[in-house]
């Protein structure tokens, strides 16, 4: 394909609204007119990026209107993006039916970071696919609302089947007790729990996690199995233990959940298993930033907004 027609064709992509690529590892991606740069390896030092088309420019030009430090979160960097020698090189972003190399030189530096098309190539696509045209995505959520949990929920169906036979490779040392006097009324919490560390398999855990039962009257043995009385009392009020708490309150990146045991809530389907898989996956969550702080949950709220630990 010819150059002027990889630029009429990489132009028009911009600004097609509807069109989107799933982000693949670091593969970038299209918001409107906007590319996202999932990891721009630079050195020792990695990135996300934002650049917006600076409209009726031609050649196409890019300005930086966010960029981020991830160094920190130790980023894999495998297919990222790279700047050497003045040149931004993104090696795959697609649209719904076309796929390319992009290459950025960088332009001006003051006021705004501003990099202009270089060059553009066909890039091949290998284990790749287009979201398709019914794909929920940031701009159209709000008028998809009412497909989201089925959507959500067919999609961790089929990972959970994708991840059979996992559990084992996953190396999380579970450990389920119940308080002496505590009067179970669900009796799978084991099952619960990997059957959720089954549909985290591909991700880093922690490296055990300790699941605590009990009433109000165990509360004291909760506190011999696992000396914090904060977390113990979480899940209880001064008259009840009821609903559950759960991360990795420990340097050494064991999880812990506490769940609070009463017969009212023995008629609430949501405590015959979402709840555990619920308050797993908060551990799940925290456990990127095991090392990083005595309690690694405190690193991963200060980054992650509430809807999106608590969705």
């Amino acid at each position: 394909m010819k150059m002027k027609q990889l630029l009429f064709i990489l132009l028009t992509t911009f600004w097609v609204r509807t069109l989107f690529a799933e982000q693949v590892g670091n593969d970038a991606y299209l918001e409107n007119d906007v590319v996202k740069i999932p990891v721009l390896n630079l050195g020792s030092s990695q990135y996300k990026l934002d650049l917006q088309m600076v409209p009726n420019s031609n050649p196409i030009q890019l300005k930086v209107i966010a960029a981020e430090d991830i160094t920190a979160l130790s980023p894999n960097v495998s297919g990222a993006s790279i700047f050497v020698d003045n040149i931004l090189t993104i090696p795959f972003l697609a649209d719904s039916s076309a796929s390319y190399k992009i290459e950025l030189v960088l332009l001006s530096a003051n006021p705004s970071l501003v990099l202009e098309l270089k060059n553009a190539s066909t890039a091949a696509w290998v284990n790749r696919k287009a979201i398709s045209d019914d794909a929920i995505t940031f701009a159209n959520a709000k008028t998809r609302l009412v497909d989201l949990p089925n959507r959500a929920w067919k999609n961790s169906q089929d990972l959970l089947a994708k991840n059979d036979n996992t559990l084992i490779a996953s190396g999380v040392d579970l450990t389920v007790l119940n308080g002496p006097t505590t009067q179970l009324y669900f009796d799978d919490n084991t099952k619960a729990f990997e059957r959720a560390i089954k549909l985290w398999a591909n991700f880093k855990q922690p490296k055990g996690y300790l699941a605590l039962f009990y009433n109000l009257s165990d509360k004291t043995w909760a506190i011999t199995q696992f000396n914090n009385p904060g977390l113990i009392d979480a899940p209880c009020t001064p008259t009840v233990c009821t609903g559950g708490n759960s991360g990795i309150p420990t340097a050494d990146g064991l999880g812990v959940g506490v769940f609070g045991i009463t017969a009212n809530d023995s008629s609430d389907p949501y405590r015959y298993g979402p709840l555990q898989i619920h308050e797993y996956s908060h551990a799940a969550q925290c456990a990127p930033w095991i090392g990083k702080n005595n309690n690694p949950c405190i690193e991963q709220q200060a980054m992650s907004p509430c809807w999106l630990t608590e969705g």
